[in-house]
């Protein structure tokens, strides 16, 4: 693994660059339906493209979590291009562009995992991540897309669709920007100490695979792995989970230890994240119900701040890590 890195060769003076997102079929990361992407040339966004595509391989199925998400549907798809072919198309438009996306380990992942299914190669791509910079300037309940392009005033025409998200992001990224003074992205990474990230020969540089530890926890939480990147943005965090998941709590304090976090049963005054199941879509804490949700409530109120993530939120953000089994099923 190379070391850490603030810029790119390619990169000169000018705000230039491509955010991207892709909507996958089903809970797979690899199995991308949709592509988008807008470019920008010299802080200004000059053209943005969605395009539907089909998973690839074995993973071409659509489940109805992800359906009522993004509203695509196997009928959708039945007649488009194959993900090589649109993966292509985008690599063209890119020609060597640094990439932006919202939890970006999370759709270049997706580039990833679905070129290893199709059996084709990728292109290497050098990735920021407009999560990580939202986390770095702005102190906000939760830093979803929507979410943080209503705090910043970017104008928001759709979401969960690839071209509409990429679209926000590249306004996102393009606000921070300037309140940070920044004309490169390059510039912008280093103010803000965010590594530039790499995907080369299969792997995502810059963003660590860290073991697992191994279950068996009885009745409380697993310690954190203080081995773990300190750079994840979970690593050091106390998390709590409320409502039902699509895994057993002890699968969900297992992933969240594996990458350093430090999961409890309640939410305190060292609450830092509170990931809420059920369903819950991340629009407003308020609407979820529960004694531990309004207990964070209460503590953002005093002041503290208790980050709000979905359970869609939390799988992402660990996109880079093996997941319980209980998910794959």
């Amino acid at each position: 693994m190379g070391g850490r890195q603030y810029g790119s060769p390619r990169e000169s003076d000018e705000m230039t660059f491509v955010s991207f997102d892709v909507e996958t079929a089903n809970r797979d990361r690899g199995s991308v339906c949709e592509l988008g992407w807008t470019v920008v040339e010299r802080g200004q966004i000059v053209s943005t493209e969605s395009l539907l595509v089909k998973p690839p391989g074995d993973l071409n199925y659509f489940e109805d979590f992800n359906s009522r998400l993004h509203g695509i549907f196997p009928n959708d798809v039945s007649d488009a291009i194959d993900f090589g072919d649109g993966l292509n198309r985008f690599t063209q438009v890119l020609d060597g562009r640094l990439v932006v996306a919202h939890n970006a380990a999370f759709d270049i992942g997706a580039i990833r995992d679905g070129c290893l299914v199709a059996g084709i190669s990728h292109p290497p791509i050098s990735y920021l991540c407009s999560l990580v910079l939202s986390r770095r300037t702005l102190a906000l309940v939760s830093y979803r897309l929507p979410i943080v392009a209503s705090e910043l005033g970017v104008p928001i025409t759709g979401h969960h669709r690839s071209g509409d998200d990429s679209r926000v992001t590249a306004g996102v990224t393009l606000e921070i920007a300037r309140r940070m003074n920044c004309d490169s992205i390059g510039s912008l990474a280093s103010s803000l100490m965010v590594r530039i990230g790499v995907l080369i020969s299969g792997q995502l540089e810059g963003v660590s695979s860290v073991a697992r530890p191994i279950g068996g926890w009885g009745s409380g939480p697993p310690d954190p792995n203080r081995e773990a990147d300190p750079e994840h943005p979970l690593f050091g965090k106390v998390l709590v989970f409320t409502g039902a998941l699509s895994m057993t709590r002890a699968e969900a304090w297992e992933w969240s230890a594996s990458v350093g976090a430090v999961p409890q049963k309640g939410v305190t005054r060292r609450t830092d994240v509170l990931v809420v199941g059920d369903g819950f879509t991340g629009e407003s804490i308020e609407d979820f119900a529960s004694g531990k949700a309004k207990k964070a409530i209460d503590l953002r109120a005093k002041g503290q701040m208790i980050e709000v993530m979905t359970e869609r939120d939390f799988i992402e953000s660990l996109a880079d890590l093996p997941p319980p089994a209980s998910i794959l099923h």
